[in-house]
């Protein structure tokens, strides 16, 4: 596969941006030069090991809102639609885009919260500190009603039993707005003990390189979470990529969406955004395949 982007010609680019614009627009370089390095990398002969889902099953995103009306229109833009589960807009409500769900609550909780659905809350917790990973609250008395956990890197997670996490599976029809949902990426100094972390909760690497940076996308299989050594995203984003992406792009602007950062190609055209909700979620918008 030819790379979108040469390291040369992305030095050009950058040289071309205002100051202020360069911390963002080098991670978006980056993070799409690499995908399509690593499509040029052989695969590796050996199978990938299996998931083990320590923490059961990945359901959705809980995000915190302080005005979740507001927060839910800004979704709806951009291709989320509430879910047939109990809506409550002045406190809660479930979106959908078709590949990811998301739960606006009116709450003051970490934000993003990645959630899990276990069989046995119990066995999970035994295992958790079998393995030493430090649970950093809300165990509710003797049946553990939720088990809250963060990676090094400030990644929240949360486990309820089968009958407190409803299980809501996406439709799987890409997102109309922003195109295919590929990982939660994260930005991390420590990417060797972030890996460790996911791994301990049975997560096993998808892909990975060193070059042009370090960075490993860890999966159960259900959710993939970018581990990307040294860029600057400092909490979990949702991340998209789309080959048509400019199109998607100006349709956006054209709607009147306000763009948090526009990084444009080598060629000038606008191929590749960020966008922050009115709750502090960061969303990627990249051109590609991945």
């Amino acid at each position: 596969m030819k790379p979108i982007i040469s390291i040369s010609n992305f030095i050009c680019v950058l040289r071309s941006i205002s100051k202020q614009r360069i911390i963002s627009a080098a991670f978006s370089f980056l993070l799409i030069f690499s995908v399509t390095a690593v499509a040029q990398i052989p695969d590796s002969t050996a199978p990938r090991p299996t998931p083990n889902n320590l923490l059961g099953v990945y359901t959705r995103l809980v995000i915190s809102s302080e005005d979740v009306i507001q927060s839910m229109a800004w979704w709806t833009r951009i291709g989320f639609a509430p879910t047939a589960k109990a809506v409550k807009p002045d406190s809660s409500v479930t979106l959908s885009d078709g590949q990811l769900v998301i739960t606006l609550v009116k709450t003051s909780q970490p934000s993003p919260v990645m959630m899990f659905r276990a069989a046995n809350m119990l066995r999970v917790k035994d295992t958790l500190d079998a393995l030493g990973v430090p649970i950093i609250g809300d165990i509710k008395g003797p049946t553990f009603g939720e088990i809250r956990l963060k990676s090094v890197n400030a990644v929240y997670l949360a486990v309820r039993s089968e009958a407190d996490e409803p299980l809501l599976t996406p439709t799987g029809i890409l997102n109309p707005i922003c195109g295919r949902v590929t990982e939660l990426s994260i930005g991390t100094g420590y990417i060797k003990r972030e890996v460790e972390f996911w791994e301990l909760l049975g997560f096993v690497k998808a892909r990975s390189a060193k070059n042009p940076y370090s960075f490993a996308v860890m999966t159960d299989n259900h959710v993939q979470v970018g581990l990307h050594e040294e860029r600057d995203i400092p909490t979990l984003a949702i991340t998209y990529f789309s080959p048509d992406m400019p199109e998607r792009i100006d349709r956006l602007k054209k709607s009147g969406m306000e763009i948090t950062e526009e990084i444009p190609s080598e060629d000038g055209h606008l191929g590749n955004i960020i966008l922050r909700s009115p709750d502090g979620q960061y969303v990627y918008m990249f051109e590609g395949n991945q």
